[in-house]
């Protein structure tokens, strides 16, 4: 095939080329596909440009197949580029192509090698335990998609649900094609950009010189504070040691944390995730009754497991899951964990009958908050009310102290309230919050590309950026609870 690619290059015939690239992709299709993408040809043509001896225009070589991905089209465009030396026109078409698809993560890729070379050029070293440990359940273009983490951190995907159970989608040859990029070092599905592990390695990746070193007697935690991200670390250290000394190390027996991301109900608006508050109808509800019967609830009774709900809604704020939880409860979900992210409104003491229950199942709760003022609260987190969420968020400072699950509040950072970054974590302090996250604004298609630009001052090219990051820098040394996801940690290494 790669003849017919050298063939097509070389009479810089688009369309044969195309041609090539589709028969390549039909007869041996990648085990894993880029969500964002309708025909996933970015490595194909990447390993063909690596090792092509001919001279070409990618602007007209590639233009038939633009219509797959605006993003992925400028990306190999950039690439091309870039292996001509032509560095600054890589970047500008790197940055063009996130512009189209914020977590395409082959330009978030290249740019961060252009941006700090040698930011990850350990991680060979480390081990993410995310493909080995987690199954999240999302609904994608309306299609209900096992992946293995968040989009931004790596966009391809497991396996849908159409005639596959889960365990099978589990230790697909995709999954399987994930665990070993991650076993041989490449990460080479990973938004390396963006991805909250990688660039957290000291506190979320596994060293390995250090796995190998572990005494595997189960006490060698000892000490190690409840929820504490050492004690997960320490646990995740025990298990991945465990599971690469199998005959089959990328063959994993089951999930242990369960990540619902598929339904969407919420009692909020927020700009920047939704253009309207979404609460499903008596249709949507069975169905998403039927995926938790199905493919959830079978994985919580398997063993130790975590629950997370909800990554696209609330999950007080959505009928669905409010009945699910409270089903959670007797000897068959013994050792069931959950961990539960919230906008906290209904997260007060009317709230928590709904989950009372299983209180003493709850690991972490994460509070979207976005704000430290009134003012700028209640336009973010429209429509809610500042004196209710911090009635609840004082509320679940009580619950802390008494259950003594992991506590944790949230600032997506943009220009309205970046300056409030401060004040927030003096919030974080008063309410003895585990840990304040601060992370950077996505789009999510909420937003046109100018509005986006306008509010993203995490963006270098913003005129406010060089003040954002002289507060988020004295922020960050401020108190060593502060955790910096997305990319934020590059920004001031």
């Amino acid at each position: 095939m790669k003849e017919q690619l050298d063939s097509a290059a070389q009479a810089l015939d688009a369309k044969a080329f195309k041609k090539a690239l589709e028969e390549i992709f039909d007869s041996s299709p990648p085990e894993l596909l880029h969500h964002g993408v309708d025909k996933d040809v970015y490595f194909i043509v990447q390993e063909w440009m690596q090792t092509t001896k001919f001279s070409f225009s990618a602007e007209h070589l590639f233009a038939e197949f633009r219509p797959w991905s605006e993003a992925q089209f400028l990306t190999l465009v950039g690439y091309s580029h870039q292996l001509r030396g032509n560095t600054k026109l890589a970047i500008k078409l790197y940055v063009e192509a996130i512009s189209h698809d914020c977590d395409y993560a082959p330009a978030n890729n290249q740019l961060a090698g252009l941006e700090k070379p040698d930011c990850h050029s350990d991680l060979d070293q480390y081990l993410c335990a995310l493909p080995f440990s987690e199954m999240q359940l999302k609904t994608i273009n309306g299609i209900d998609q096992f992946t293995f983490c968040c989009l931004q951190w790596s966009p391809y995907l497991m396996g849908d649900m159409k005639g596959k159970t889960s365990d099978e989608i589990w230790n697909s040859e995709g999954a399987k094609e994930f665990r070993r990029s991650i076993v041989d070092g490449d990460y080479k599905y990973c938004n390396r950009r963006l991805c909250s592990v990688i660039n957290n390695k000291a506190h979320h990746m596994i060293s390995v010189k250090g796995m190998n070193k572990l005494d595997d007697r189960p006490d060698t935690g000892a000490g190690l504070q409840k929820g504490s991200a050492s004690k997960r670390l320490h646990e995740n250290s025990i298990f991945m040691k465990e599971q690469l000394q199998k005959d089959a190390p990328l063959v994993v027996d089951r999930p242990r944390h369960i990540f619902i991301a598929y339904d969407e109900s919420c009692n909020l608006a927020c700009p920047s995730c939704r253009k309207e508050i979404k609460q499903p109808d008596q249709g949507e509800l069975s169905r998403m009754d039927d995926i938790f019967e199905l493919a959830v609830r079978p994985l919580l009774k398997k063993g130790e497991v975590l629950l997370t709900a909800s990554g696209r809604g609330d999950p007080l704020g959505s009928p669905h899951l409010r009945s699910k939880l409270q089903t959670l409860c007797g000897d068959e979900y013994r050792n069931l964990k959950l961990n539960l992210q919230t906008n906290g409104l209904l997260f007060n003491h009317n709230g928590w009958k709904h989950i009372k229950a299983i209180e003493d199942k709850i690991e972490d709760i994460r509070v979207s908050v976005d704000a430290a003022t009134k003012e700028t609260y209640e336009i973010l987190r429209f429509p809610g009310q500042w004196c209710e969420v911090m009635e609840s968020l004082e509320y679940l400072s009580k619950k802390k102290n008494n259950l003594g699950f992991r506590f944790v509040i949230n600032l997506c950072i943009q220009k309205i309230n970046y300056k409030e970054i401060p004040m927030f974590v003096e919030m974080g302090r008063r309410l003895d919050v585990d840990l304040v996250n601060l992370q950077q604004l996505i789009n999510w298609g909420t937003y046109t590309k100018a509005d986006y630009a306008e509010r993203n001052v995490v963006s270098t090219e913003h005129p406010e950026h060089a003040e954002f990051i002289s507060i988020l820098k004295a922020a960050y040394r401020s108190w060593d609870r502060i955790q910096l996801a997305s990319g934020l940690p590059r920004l001031i290494a």
